[in-house]
């Protein structure tokens, strides 16, 4: 893997420590212990957290785009009560990671590197939007080193209408770099956002002012993709996703994924609530199915 390009991921150097303070933040509401390292790569040094005990089944935990691994812990902390938690930052979507772009068909390439460095196989999976992509490409190109995959609105599968993008994100977008104000960012993430939180909001503003995204769509795997993937599979979708459809995304990991489980989250966005009713029942749902029938040694 060597054709990632370097990336400038944000608008300053200014933007980029005011950022990565971010992280900081995001890791204290993660409740637990953690750990962090840097992975060689060949997209250079990687930055991975973990927490939990290292003798409990490790689950890799990939973030969705434009945010962290820190993003994605503070959501999911309560999993390392039953796993070994291992989370990248993905290059190009992360405020932490390598800062460069890569090819969608060399991600399955980086996590690979990064889980032989750290000698894990087999292990779990969870991806979130864009990490759910990521984690099924690893999963069609590694299959025997992934036990059970869960993806939580993930991108891959089915793709929102453009003109209803770009009618609710693109011109909200537009008009918050013009003149940032609190109503106006509220306009620009509530066609995302299914519950506010003045941290996940005013990180959300940051990113659309001092951020520069990798505004790509991942592509749709096709049937015969979706078909091969043998590795029992959760898919939780949202109901009110303008980005990925949970009714359409539902509907078409049943027809065409032979192992899958499924949950639609009824009046939810692209970003489910970040509530501790959700927040818990995520974790059990997740933690439920990556244990049923396992045994320790």
């Amino acid at each position: 893997m060597n054709t990632a390009k370097k990336a400038n991921l944000f608008k300053n150097d200014t933007a980029r420590t005011e950022l990565q303070n971010w992280y900081g933040r995001f890791l204290e509401k993660s409740h637990t212990p953690v750990i962090r390292k840097h992975v060689s790569t060949s997209c250079g040094p990687n930055h991975v957290l973990f927490a939990g005990d290292e003798s409990k089944p490790p689950l890799v935990i990939l973030h969705a785009m434009m945010s962290s691994s820190a993003h994605a812990l503070s959501v999911l902390w309560r999993l390392a009560k039953d796993f070994y938690i291992i989370a990248p930052d993905i290059p190009g979507q992360s405020i932490i990671g390598p800062e460069v772009r890569l090819p969608f068909d060399e991600y399955g390439s980086w996590l690979n590197e990064i889980m032989e460095e750290l000698k894990v196989n087999p292990f779990y999976i969870m991806g979130i939007s864009w990490g759910g992509f990521v984690s099924l490409k690893y999963t069609l190109e590694y299959p025997d080193k992934v036990t059970k995959m869960a993806l939580l609105v993930p991108a891959g599968i089915v793709r929102g209408k453009v003109a209803i993008g770009l009618l609710k994100m693109a011109i909200p977008a537009i008009t918050y770099k013009m003149k940032p104000t609190e109503e106006r960012l509220k306009r620009l993430i509530e066609p995302i956002m299914t519950t506010f939180d003045d941290d996940w909001s005013n990180f959300m503003g940051d990113m659309f002012l001092k951020f520069n995204p990798d505004m790509r769509i991942p592509p749709l795997l096709s049937d015969a993709e979706l078909g091969s993937i043998r590795t029992p599979a959760l898919v939780i979708g949202a109901d009110m996703d303008i980005s990925f459809p949970g009714n359409a995304l539902v509907e078409r990991v049943k027809k065409e994924m032979p192992f899958v489980e499924t949950e639609l989250l009824k009046n939810s966005r692209h970003c489910p609530p970040l509530d501790e009713e959700f927040t818990n029942w995520l974790a059990q749902r997740s933690s439920n199915f990556f244990l049923a029938g396992y045994h320790e040694n």
